[in-house]
């Protein structure tokens, strides 16, 4: 056919396509007249135009909405039949113009397929094969997790049919985005985004590998659900899928000359006209699919001319519609290839940061290919639009980048566990580690966002689900992900999910290959801010990306010794060692890694108690603020280190440097607080806890902290609203049920206490919460009762020596003294490890003084109990610890003046007047006179 001859046909065919179906005869018989050769052609291309219509809804594999057959009887195959020696089939799935469509097990790999049929006519026709043979060498080509894969072309003889001709791919479930659009109407941009994503992801991997899709539409498009709450997005259907490389010579053609290929209602004019898919053609057909998710209705009907294809605005159905996304939608929708986007991932860009950094501009404007071509003129109008567009930005403020995304404007964040694409350990430690080092440079952004704030990564163990978080952490939002290998690359999913509504509110997808994985750090917490619309100031923006590594390997060790460092048991720890060291031998100066070894030892050393890992942690936390004195995070973690090995000097030098670094690191004035309450600055730590709950309100951990410090002065009183608060922010907060009923314990208020410590223990069952049941238990005199629940207290934390001694009294109490001794040697032993390490510690001394004193070891008990009071004079657990040793050595005098000094410095008198071992104490005038005499006061 001549050039001339198909503009012709073109022109014909486009005005036929103007007349209703049945006025089309009449109208070609007037047009053609004697030509029936034109009339034929154009008749053949009506034809097709119809054909297309009737398959563009056809059903796709693992929708789970298609009918079944009423009978097995009307299928190809029969339930549990064997297809081709392979393929046992397991269910009927839907049927449409194509065939038919099952789910089958693969008997040779053991996985799930979509086995699709191709009707008799289908299959015997060899240019239909063909087309089918090189939708699989295509498919092969585009290897990406949002391109549905497909498998092998087969045949099953079956008489007496004959010979069946199938399709195996990817087993999808969930539905198409038309089915979603046509049940729930138009999406929110906020739901849409993540998808319009991962479809140009798609695309944009089908483009690098020479393929365009000619017949891309919302129903080629499958919403595959998952366990997290997010939807993974799916393109089907290469099918007429055809390689921008040119064919070989002796390679006939699929498609002949002229031929419409794809679907009317989402084909770009110069398809219609008879051109080449390009991936100019692909981006209109996106366009016409994010107007149908924007508005619930295409832009055109499927008969509208070439000619006449100019899009109405889709603010036409949707008036309060971004215009972000209003420009990216035109932009696709340009009649000429030219003025649209240069690739789909220019489309997501124009969506997200709008007409300043993008391709498209506002209405007005042209895309940036567009002026390369035209020269300088259009950059006026670009401008005036910037003007507007930054005018309405800066009269409504954040608010409208609120309101557009759904993201609240309280973000109190919880970033939970990343799912692990794959088996590979190295990979999950590789996630749980990003989770950590995301964790921590998002808190690092608190100091800029007044009503932002993170959960730290130590309060996360064991919630997965964004609800959960919600209700144990106060959370509004929570991040979720996943992170799959493959090879040297990386892909890392990031969702922001709502935690009332469980609704995805974004997404961004972030690949990195072997060269690129050690910016895979910034990236992440970059996307995520973008998705917070958090804004990142340059300043902010260089302090986060500080002590980051540009060593690829030393970051992926860095990343899963991280991973291994943050579980329990000494062999993660030793892994977590082995790893950080790799991740310095890579990279000497990498003062991240030095901090996370020093963490690694030092829980090492708190499993083990054994000396020579103190040093380890604290010279590898000293050399981290060697290389970085400026990083935040390092000061934290050594004095974390500190701390945790009894130099609560050093540590409190180590937290205020943290709070120089970053005033807003809540954590640090947490911290600070309990290490000052360690030195016996009872003011200093209460001030800090104080400053905790100021900075940031509505935050449970500084409510916690300040409730502890209440509770550890004797002034529950106030210790109990703390508490309180922080359940009523997250009534499934476990530690704050166990910090109310240990208060409660203190107050007597035994009942109170006994329902909300089981409440702690269901929510989550932890030693100390079963400890302080048992000791209401006792103080109620149900010794019986006690020994069992001690039991399950020394099950879950078997370090902890005062747990041990708990036993040993239960044991005694309940009569069973053969018990019990074993249980204070144990206590004993345990504390003689801790003060090896921290031997100025005085609650460990008169704790190992009062282990002496139950074993009968009176000189013994004596001396380390006068060093205890020395250290902390004032501190009321040690002089009650003292009452205890004195009465149970035979120093009644001593005994009294005890109990006086600890209800002076703010013990509980109703755990001194219902402690079992005081009671020959209680029974003393002396005693009597005190008690009487307090009474009239109180």
């Amino acid at each position: 056919m001549t050039p001339e001859r198909w503009e012709q046909v073109k022109k014909v065919f486009a005005a036929a396509l103007d007349r209703q179906p049945e006025a089309r005869s009449g109208f070609l018989s007037q047009t053609c007249g004697s030509d029936s050769a034109l009339r034929g052609e154009v008749e053949r291309l009506l034809s097709e135009f119809r054909q297309a219509e009737k398959l563009m809804e056809q059903p796709l594999p693992g929708v789970s909405t298609v009918t079944l057959p009423p009978a097995w009887e009307s299928c190809t195959f029969a339930q549990d039949e064997l297809v081709a020696g392979r393929y046992r089939i397991m269910r009927f799935i839907g049927r449409g113009g194509m065939g038919e469509v099952y789910e089958a097990q693969d008997q040779e790999l053991g996985d799930a397929v979509a086995l699709k049929t191709f009707r008799p006519g289908l299959a015997q026709d060899k240019a239909t094969i063909a087309r089918f043979k090189q939708e699989i060498q295509l498919a092969r080509k585009v290897t990406h997790p949002n391109v549905c894969r497909i498998f092998d072309l087969g045949r099953h003889q079956l008489p007496p049919q004959g010979e069946v001709t199938f399709l195996t791919m990817e087993l999808l479930s969930g539905e198409t985005l038309a089915q979603r659009i046509r049940s729930a109407g138009p999406m929110s941009p906020a739901v849409a985004l993540p998808l319009v994503e991962q479809m140009a992801e798609a695309l944009c991997a089908a483009h690098r590998a020479g393929i365009v899709h000619r017949d891309f539409k919302s129903s080629n498009v499958m919403l595959v659900p998952s366990s997290e709450g997010t939807t993974r997005v799916a393109v089907t259907d290469f099918g007429v899928a055809h390689s921008m490389a040119v064919s070989q010579a002796d390679e006939p053609p699929l498609t002949r000359p002229g031929q419409i290929v794809g679907t009317p209602a989402y084909m770009a004019p110069e398809q219609l006209e008879g051109g080449e898919g390009t991936v100019a053609s692909d981006l209109y057909a996106l366009g016409v699919v994010l107007y149908e998710m924007m508005t619930g209705c295409r832009p055109f009907r499927a008969d509208t001319p070439a000619s006449q294809r100019v899009a109405p605005s889709p603010r036409s159905h949707v008036p309060d519609l971004d215009p972000r996304w209003e420009a990216a939608i035109l932009g696709c929708l340009e009649r000429n290839p030219e003025n649209r986007f240069a690739s789909a991932e220019e489309v997501v860009r124009a969506i997200r940061v709008g007409a300043a950094t993008a391709t498209v501009a506002p209405a007005g404007t042209v895309p940036r290919q567009a002026r390369r071509a035209r020269g300088q003129r259009p950059l006026l109008s670009l401008a005036l639009g910037l003007v507007s567009l930054a005018l309405v930005v800066a009269l409504l403020g954040p608010a409208i980048l609120n309101w557009f995304s759904g993201v609240p404007k309280e973000k109190h964040i919880a970033v939970l566990p990343f799912k692990n694409v794959g088996s590979d350990p190295a990979n999950q430690a590789f996630c749980e580690g990003a989770v950590e080092t995301l964790t921590s440079r998002l808190s690092q952004l608190e100091q800029f966002h007044s009503s932002f704030w993170v959960v730290p990564a130590s309060e996360i163990r064991g919630i997965g689900d964004p609800a959960q978080a919600r209700r144990a952490l106060g959370v509004t939002l929570a991040v979720t992900g996943s992170i799959e290998r493959s090879g040297s690359n990386v892909r890392l999913i990031a969702n922001l999910i709502d935690a009332g509504s469980r609704k995805q509110l974004a997404s961004r997808t972030i690949d990195a290959g072997v060269a690129e994985i050690s910016r895979l750090e910034d990236r992440t917490w970059a996307g995520v801010a973008d998705m917070l619309r958090l804004a990142v100031e340059p300043d902010a923006k260089r302090k986060l990306s500080e002590g980051s590594t540009r060593v690829p390997g030393a970051y992926d060790f860095y990343e899963q010794g991280l991973g291994y460092v943050k579980r329990h048991g000494l062999d993660n720890y030793d892994r977590a060692i082995e790893l950080f060291k790799q991740a310095l031998g890579k990279d000497p100066s990498y003062a991240l890694a030095y901090a996370g070894l020093g963490e690694a030892y030092s829980k090492k050393y708190a499993e083990t108690k054994d000396p020579q890992w103190v040093e380890e942690a604290r010279s590898s936390g000293q050399r981290a603020v060697q290389l970085d004195d400026k990083l935040a995070p390092v000061h934290l973690t050594l004095g974390q280190v500190y701390k945790d090995t009894g130099h609560l000097t050093e540590a409190v030098g180590e937290f205020r440097r943290t709070l120089e670094i970053d005033p807003a690191a809540v954590d640090a004035h947490i911290k600070l607080g309990a290490t000052y309450y360690d030195l016996g600055k009872p003011e200093e730590a209460e001030e800090s806890f104080q400053k905790a709950v100021n900075l940031r309100p509505g935050y449970g951990p500084a409510y916690s902290g300040l409730g502890w410090f209440y509770a550890s002065r004797g002034r529950y009183e106030e210790a109990v609203p703390q508490f309180l608060t922080v359940i009523s922010l997250a009534p499934d907060n476990s530690l704050a049920h166990q910090n109310l009923g240990g208060a409660y314990l203190k107050m007597g208020r035994y009942d109170e206490a006994i329902a909300i410590l089981k409440k702690s223990i269901e929510l989550k069952p932890t030693g100390v919460a079963y400890s302080n049941l048992a000791a209401t238990y006792v103080y109620q005199g149900r010794y019986r009762e006690a020994v069992p629940v001690m039991e399950e207290a020394v099950k879950l934390l078997r370090t902890h020596h005062m747990l041990w001694r708990n036993l040993g009294d239960a044991y005694q109490w309940s009569g069973q003294p053969a018990k019990a001794r074993p249980a204070y040697e144990r206590a004993l032993k345990v504390a003689q490890d801790v003060l090896a390490v921290s031997p100025q510690d005085p609650q460990t001394l008169s704790s190992l003084a009062l282990y002496w004193a139950k074993l009968g070891q009176k000189q013994n008990a004596r001396t380390r109990i006068a060093q205890a009071l020395k250290l902390a004079p004032l501190d009321n657990e040690v002089n009650f610890k003292s009452a205890l040793i004195y009465e149970l050595t035979g120093d009644r005098n001593r005994a009294i003046a005890a109990i006086k000094a600890a209800w002076k410095g703010g013990y509980s008198l109703v755990q001194i007047e219902k402690e079992p071992e005081l009671a020959p104490l209680r029974t003393d005038q002396r005693y009597r006179e005190w008690r009487q005499e307090i009474g009239k006061h109180n």
